[in-house]
Parts: C-alpha cells; structure tokens; sequence
C-alpha cells in the first residue's frame, strides 16, 4: 500500500498547498486505485500531522512554503512541487509513471521545469529564477511573437529515442509511441 495525497482546488491541483484544505488520498495497492477526498486544517503543522499520521509517502501540489517543506520532509513525505492542470490528468500520469516522470510539463506557470530553479521570496519557495522586473525562466512569448507550439517544432519523445511532432490539444502523455507503445513525454 502506497499512499499519495494531492493538494487541490476545484477540480485542480492547488496553486498554493499551504492555504488549501482539500486533499485527494490516492490508494494504489497492486495496480487497483481507491480515492477519497479528505478535507485538512489550514495550520501547515496539523496538515504535516494528518498527512503523517495515514502514512502518506508521496504529496503532489503547487508551490508551498519553505517551512511546510521542511515540516514534510522531516516527516519524510516525498514533495512533487510546482505542479498545475487537471486534477484527473494529473492522477493517471501519477498512476503510470510515479515519481521518475518528467513533470516539466505540469509545470507552473511561467516556470521552465522545478529541477535546481528555486529561490526564496516571502517566505515561499518559487518555482522559477525569477527577477523583481517579472521576467522569469518561462516560455511566455511578448506580444506580436509566435509561439513554437502553434506553429509546429514542438516533439513527443519516448525513452526508446523515437520522436513524434507535438499535435495542439493532444497532451503527449495522452499518446502511444508508435515504435515501443510506451507513453511519450514532451520534449
């Protein structure tokens, strides 16, 4: 049995894991899912308790604060951080790939991947290098520029080395690869 829990917000993950009180626990025990949504004091201190004390391993959310992460990994509660988009999207890519998946795709916001990026502002951890003037690491395009995804040269690409161009709309985890039938990740 290997717990998970995932902070959310309206059917999304929580952009911050500190203020929110919804919480799906993920149960997957020998490939068989069972989930119940558990509702968490707002007190980043209790929330470490309650998360402690059903066994958690693993918390998937958005950004928190340096000093809830720390609560969390002294309890030993492995954080996946800085994570965004669809609460069910997010569960089936958790389900198949665990915590080796390149979450860069889930990424927040403005952000480039979490790998190594973080930086210390109010007290939260950040999930990018990002400067007091609002230019980050993200891929947000100025006005009148063309974005690389509209346009083409954006690739699916699997583990085996085979790539796929990236189709609008079509999330690569949402794909097969035509060569392995592995799931392919975006590059």
């Amino acid at each position: 049995m290997t717990l998970s829990a995932i902070a959310i917000w309206e059917n999304r993950i929580a952009p911050l894991c500190d203020v929110t009180t919804d919480f799906v626990i993920l149960d997957i025990d020998n490939g068989v899912l069972s989930r119940s949504l558990e509702l968490f004091p707002t007190d980043i201190r209790a929330k470490t308790q309650a998360l402690t004390d059903m066994k958690v391993k693993f918390l998937l959310c958005g950004a928190l604060s340096e000093e809830f992460f720390q609560l969390l990994s002294e309890s030993e509660i492995t954080v996946i951080p800085f994570i965004s988009g669809d609460l069910e999207e997010v569960i089936e890519v958790w389900i198949r790939n665990g915590v080796d998946f390149n979450w860069d795709e889930f990424s927040m916001p403005g952000c480039n991947g979490f790998g190594g990026n973080h930086y210390r502002n109010h007290d939260f951890v950040a999930p990018c290098k990002v400067n007091y003037h609002g230019h980050g690491k993200g891929k947000m395009k100025r006005r009148g520029q063309k974005n690389e995804s509209l346009i083409g040269g954006v690739w699916c690409i699997c583990k085996c080395g085979a790539r796929v161009e990236h189709q609008p709309g079509l999330p690569c985890f949402n794909m097969n690869c035509p060569v392995c039938g592995e799931i392919m990740r975006r590059e």
